[in-house]
């Protein structure tokens, strides 16, 4: 073998032509969509199903109003109220609302509020709240209700009975008084005090002077309201007293608890005579 032979390079293999390696985005972007669908298709039921369980509630038949049943007070009429709440009937249950409720019964003066309880499917209860009368105002020759900030209830009806309610009465055209009044008579109950149980009148002379009648005495009182707790501690510690002085002087005719720690007794009024000087009885 010659030189030339053994000194020849031998075939090296041809280097293959440079190939770009293909783009896998494919495989990728299906993987974040299945990452996406799983918490789209969790708030599709969070969202979606009650969303849909809702609309079928408003708008199915079977949660239409049927019945709608009244709770009332000594006021108000459960056929007046029977009557004006069957607009809500064939209403949906879901619908109703206080404050229409409130606005169907609110022509009614004894009307403060209602309260509605909803029983599927298609019931509905309305309690009606009445309003609290404070007092019985003498307006003229008639008597009304006021409530404790003085607003007229209605009329005084004659078949209902008032309770422990309080005839005021004030001097014409002092409006003004009637509140003054009503605090009177709330002090005069918050005491609590057994001997001035029974109170049945009041009469505003002033802005601060009254004239009270109570069963615990046969004869009326005057007391102030500037000094009323200091008036009725001195009626309370000498009730005793003067309920005796009383029964030996019957012709006391008022007493007066205006004067700090002091009790005055004003006289009866002397019975008028005729012409012949005879007491008229």
């Amino acid at each position: 073998m010659s030189d030339h032979q053994r000194m020849a390079p031998l075939d090296a293999p041809k280097p293959e032509p440079f190939r770009r390696r293909q783009f896998v985005a494919p495989h990728r972007r299906r993987k974040l969509i299945f990452r996406l669908i799983k918490p789209f298709m969790a708030a599709l039921a969070i969202v979606g199903l009650p969303s849909v369980l809702v609309g079928w509630i408003l708008l199915s038949d079977q949660f239409a109003v049927r019945g709608v049943s009244i709770v009332v007070g000594d006021r108000v009429s459960a056929a007046w109220a029977s009557e004006r709440l069957r607009v809500f009937e064939g209403r949906n249950l879901l619908s109703v609302g206080v404050d229409e409720v409130e606005r169907t019964l609110g022509e009614h003066p004894w009307v403060e509020g209602v309260r509605i309880d909803r029983r599927p499917p298609s019931e509905l209860e309305v309690k009606i709240l009445e309003k609290h009368p404070a007092a019985l105002l003498v307006q003229g020759e008639t008597l009304v209700f006021v409530d404790r900030s003085g607003g007229v209830i209605g009329p005084y009806d004659p078949g209902v009975d008032p309770g422990d309610l309080v005839v005021l009465s004030i001097p014409e055209d002092q409006s003004d008084l009637v509140v003054a009044g009503l605090a009177l008579i709330a002090e005069w109950r918050g005491k609590g005090l057994p001997w001035i149980e029974g109170l049945s009148e009041v009469q505003a002379l002033t802005a601060t002077d009254f004239k009270v009648i109570t069963a615990a005495l046969p004869c009326p009182l005057f007391v102030s309201s500037v000094n009323l707790a200091d008036g009725l501690a001195s009626l309370v510690r000498y009730g005793p007293r003067i309920e005796q002085e009383m029964t030996r002087f019957p012709q006391v005719g008022a007493i007066d608890l205006r004067f700090h720690g002091r009790i005055v007794f004003q006289p009866a009024a002397p019975a008028p005579r005729n012409l012949e000087g005879e007491t008229n009885a």
